[in-house]
């Protein structure tokens, strides 16, 4: 079986290094990008199996923009997302898929912090896989 490739875009650089390392360790290829805009543009080079993208990055909720940008990309429009954010610590703002996924189409959304255990779980559940199973 091929190896699985996520990508990761969040703007916190420790949390890239730490995430990056657990989902190498369990047998994942990754690339990642600090802002929105660089993830897109990763996005049409790295070509993944998934994307794991923060909400709140350096220029507000860019994380939604990309989603929707991700979506209208015929090419990318069944790419599995799964959001990830701590936005709810900071607003009053609660998500939920079937309500927001006409706004929002993301697979699955994880408040922050989220746990390798939880990560990896959450991953092998997009691509379809066990959890514990490497790729």
């Amino acid at each position: 079986m091929k190896q699985q490739k996520i990508l990761l875009v969040d703007d916190d650089p420790d949390f890239i290094l730490t995430m990056r390392a657990v989902l190498q360790e369990s047998g994942y290829d990754v690339a990642y990008a600090y802002d929105a805009k660089a993830g897109l543009e990763l996005l049409e080079t790295y070509d993944p199996d998934l994307v794991v993208l923060d909400v709140m990055m350096p220029f507000g909720t860019e994380g939604f923009d990309a989603t929707i940008t991700i979506r209208k990309d015929p090419r990318h429009a069944r790419l599995p997302i799964l959001m990830l954010s701590s936005i709810a610590a900071k607003h009053p703002h609660t998500f939920a898929q079937q309500k927001d996924e006409p706004y929002l189409p993301y697979e699955r959304f994880v408040n922050k912090p989220v746990s390798p255990e939880q990560l990896l779980k959450e991953v092998s559940n997009l691509l379809g896989q066990s959890p514990g199973t490497t790729c």
